[in-house]
Formats: structure tokens, sequence, C-alpha cells
């Protein structure tokens, strides 16, 4: 397993990989992280910015939520450096222990595994939200997804594909009317056994999210989250300028079809070339569609959304990826002040949202297509 969090600093950009984990060999996937394998730490780094107001840039890493994560703070000292990237971390480990499907004492695993639970503030927002942006990509994005990607095997590693016979039977339980939601007393039950709910399509955009605030709150001048792809910037670099945030190609884990220019947003992206496996020469992605219990089948490779709020960005990167090209494209032109877009066909011709024009570069590679912005 390739575990990093692609920051590749090449050209002073930090690149971007799929939202949904570690990067895969070229035939599978590798194994989840055992309950003692994660979350890991990596020392603290610190470098000297060049910028006078915020001379310190401190870097870290950190293994957890199935990827590897990225952390990148200006400030004026050590000790704040030391204080936001040492709170970033502790909140990535507390989401983790609570919302992760494979820790049997998670939230969300006693929630799968009873049916039935009362949850948390943060588990009641994310279902909360789950259920808003379900409703508004009609039901491309569906939390109730997890027994068909445990089925698969994206959950515990030990892939297989499922027969039709499996999916009928499991494509039942993946409907979120029958998840019954009290959001004033934050309880939560299934009306089928067997159902469960896998926030993996939308948690880390959370994380980066409250990292934001915990940078806010720890006197981070400007600074940057990468977890596993799902790209956030604080702010912008020091002197004003905004941040440079590469966007994989999906076909060289090494190179990247575009730079967005942005600051203060959210920046990530799903695709289907990181987390898969194969078999019978079939390649197999991680990204089920609700509508058929299998892997997303249309010509899209990547979707990146661009906006302010992280939570919203990672589902909506989700969903877009199952609504395929046509259909990411009607989407966003149906609610076009809701967020940008990059998306990357499985051919690599790349297309953006206006608001993209003055901000996407591409070095060495023809100009992407301006997505009209009515049908």
């Amino acid at each position: 397993m390739k575990n990093q969090a692609i920051a590749l600093l090449c050209a002073g950009c930090l690149a971007l990989s799929a939202c949904a984990g570690p990067a895969a060999s070229p035939e599978t996937s590798s194994p989840a992280p055992t309950e003692a394998e994660a979350p890991q730490a990596m020392p603290i780094e610190y470098t000297d910015s060049g910028y006078t107001n915020a001379p310190i840039q401190a870097d870290a890493d950190m293994y957890a939520m199935d990827t590897v994560m990225h952390f990148r703070v200006y400030t004026e000292n050590k000790t704040d450096a030391e204080k936001a990237i040492n709170a970033a971390m502790d909140e990535i480990k507390r989401l983790d222990a609570l919302l992760s499907t494979n820790h049997k004492d998670a939230e969300l695993a006693i929630l799968n595994s009873k049916g039935e639970v009362d949850l948390s503030d943060d588990s009641a927002y994310l279902y909360d939200r789950s259920r808003e942006i379900s409703k508004l990509t009609g039901g491309h994005f569906n939390v109730a997804i997890y027994p068909l990607v445990k089925a698969w095997g994206f959950t515990t590693q030990k892939f297989q594909v499922p027969d039709q016979a499996t999916i009928d039977k499991l494509l039942p339980l993946t409907d979120m009317s029958l998840v019954h939601f009290d959001k004033d007393k934050k309880t939560i039950r299934f009306d089928k056994e067997g159902m469960g709910v896998d926030f993996g399509g939308i948690a880390k955009g959370y994380a980066s999210q409250r990292i934001m605030q915990i940078f806010a709150d720890n006197k981070v001048v400007g600074g940057l989250v990468n977890l596993g792809g799902n790209t956030q910037l604080f702010g912008t670099k020091p002197d004003g300028a905004d941040f440079n945030v590469a966007i994989q190609d999906p076909k060289n884990e090494e190179d990247f079809v575009g730079i967005v220019q942005r600051s203060d947003c959210a920046i990530i992206t799903s695709g289907i070339y990181q987390r898969y496996f194969e078999e019978n020469g079939q390649r197999y992605h991680h990204i089920i569609d609700p509508a058929t219990g299998k892997p997303a089948d249309n010509s899209l490779a990547s979707a990146s959304v661009i906006t302010a709020d992280g939570t919203t960005a990672d589902a909506l990167a989700t969903a877009l990826m199952i609504m395929g090209k046509e259909g990411a494209i009607a989407f966003w032109q149906a609610h076009s002040d809701l967020f940008d877009m990059v998306l990357v066909d499985k051919d690599n011709r790349v297309s953006i949202t206006p608001g993209l024009v003055e901000d996407f570069t591409t070095p060495d590679r023809p100009a992407p297509e301006v997505i009209p912005a009515h049908a």
C-alpha cells in the first residue's frame, strides 16, 4: 500500500488524490489497519516559512480513518503550531473512534450490530446532513449502502464479487426511508435486520471542517489539511496568496490534470482509481451505486467538488461519481450556486464549471472544456 497523503509538493502544489482512502496496488487495495495499528501520528516537522507574519511552517502526518493524512500550518511561533496540529490530530482520533464501522466499540459499529442507538452530536449531525444531501441528489448519496459495501468486501478488505441473488437480497436493506431518525432526541433505529450505516462518503469532509475550527481557535495564520485526498484550506497563505491544489491524473498517480488556485474552501475528489480490487481480469472500485448494488459504471474517472463546507463537498463528490458525467453536469446546472467542480472522464478529458475559468490551470495539457451554465 502506498501510504502517502499524496501531499506531493511538486512545484508548490498539493496533489489531490481520491477521497476514498489509501492508494491501491495495481491488483488490489491493501488490508485495512487493525485497531492496534491506527491511528498513528508522526512527529511534527518545523521549517522556516519565509513569511514575516508567520515565520513557522509546521507539517505532520498521521494514519487514521484508513488513510494517510497531512497537516500544514503557518504560525507566529512553534508553540502555536504544536497546539494546533496536536489538537487537530486529537480530533481525528476522536472521530475515528466514534465513526468507524470496524472498531467494535465505535458508535456506528454498535448501531450496525444492534439496529438502534442513541447518537452523539457528531453522528446525529452527520446523519441529518446525509439525509439532506440524499434528498438533494435524488438518492445518489446514500449512507445506508453499508450492507452492499460490506458484501463487496470494502469494509473488511476481504474482497469478493457478490452474486446477483445476494445483491438483490441486500438492495432493499439500503432504503433510507427504513431508517428512523429523531433529530431532537438524537436516536436512530432500523426497520429491518441487516441494515447498516456507513459515513465513509462524508466523514472525512466533516473531519476537515472540524479541523478548520480548531485552526481558527489556535492562532493559525494559514494552513491546510489533506485527509487522504480530502483537502481543505484554512484562509490563505500568509502573504495573502491562494493555495495551489493539483487534481490527480486518474491514469497516472505521479501526474495531475490541472491546478486549482483557491483559498478558504474544501477541494474534495472522489475517483474510481484508488480503492479497488481485480477478479478474473476485471476491476471493481469502491463507489457503489445504490440503484444497482454494484460499482458505479459510467464515463467518469473522478469528480472534484470545490465549496466552502467540507462535509457538503465530500458527499457531493461521491454522488456526482454515481450520477455520471451527464448527470453531474445537469445536477450542477440546477445547483450552480452551491459548488464548482472538475470532472475527469475515463478518456482523461477535463471539464470545469465557469467559476473555475480564472482559477484552474493545465500546464502542458489541452485546455479543459467549460461546462455551460444552462442546459
